[in-house]
């Protein structure tokens, strides 16, 4: 529990000038509605954490930016050092098995890298949800929901492993983006939901994109400087 102590001393350190990393995880295909409905459930613990320490805010599309798959390359384009770990394909047939295998490799890969380096932005994308999707009927039956639920838990928890590389000097970021219909949708429609361990001081994430949400995070305010 030494990372939960050290987000509650955020505040001991001078504000977000003296940043040293930001870590973005991507998670692809949640519902933001369903993320809604098991906070208030009490099912996601970690993504309840962020929001009562830090902040939540509803994305819009305008504010996604680039999206998951070039996230990295947006970042980098500011001119900060930023890598970016997208999971790897499953292995074929594609089946539950195979794509619960990709997220454990891919898990693996984020958090060694985690322990590894230190570049100012770390990305890691999570797609299992998105890639689920095709298995469940648009209306879920009951043992269906189970699995669902089964995944956003299982969501939860990356999200509280990657607390345990935060301190005071680091800043975690969860981007829920909505699963992709298939339809053309308008700059102002919902995209998704954004946790923060730090209120973020942009007085509306859905009007920043996410790239510039992230620079501003690294860029010391005039009280800072």
């Amino acid at each position: 529990m030494d990372w939960f102590w050290r987000l509650l001393g955020r505040g001991e350190t001078s504000a977000l000038g003296e940043l040293r990393r930001i870590i973005v995880l991507v998670i692809e295909g949640l519902e933001p509605a369903l993320v809604d409905e098991y906070l208030e459930q009490g099912l996601l613990h970690h993504l309840t954490l962020l929001s009562d320490i830090g902040d939540r805010r509803s994305l819009v599309n305008s504010a996604m930016g680039a999206d998951g798959r070039s996230l990295g390359d947006a970042i980098g384009k500011l001119g900060l050092p930023a890598v970016e770990l997208r999971p790897p394909d499953p292995r074929q047939p594609v089946d539950l098995a195979a794509i619960c295998a990709a997220d454990r490799q891919q898990q693996e890969q984020l958090f060694a890298a985690l322990g590894r380096s230190r570049p100012a932005v770390v990305v890691g994308v999570f797609d299992m949800p998105a890639r689920l999707s095709e298995f469940f009927a648009p209306r879920p039956d009951e043992s269906q929901r189970l699995v669902l639920r089964d995944i956003y838990a299982r969501m939860d928890e990356i999200v509280g492993k990657a607390l345990s590389f935060v301190d005071a000097r680091t800043v975690l970021l969860a981007v829920i983006r909505a699963p992709d219909t298939g339809e053309v949708a308008t700059p102002s429609a919902s995209a998704g939901l954004l946790f923060c361990n730090r209120r973020l001081a942009v007085p509306s994430a859905q009007n920043h994109s996410l790239e510039a949400t992230i620079a501003g995070l690294l860029q010391p305010t005039e009280t800072d400087r």
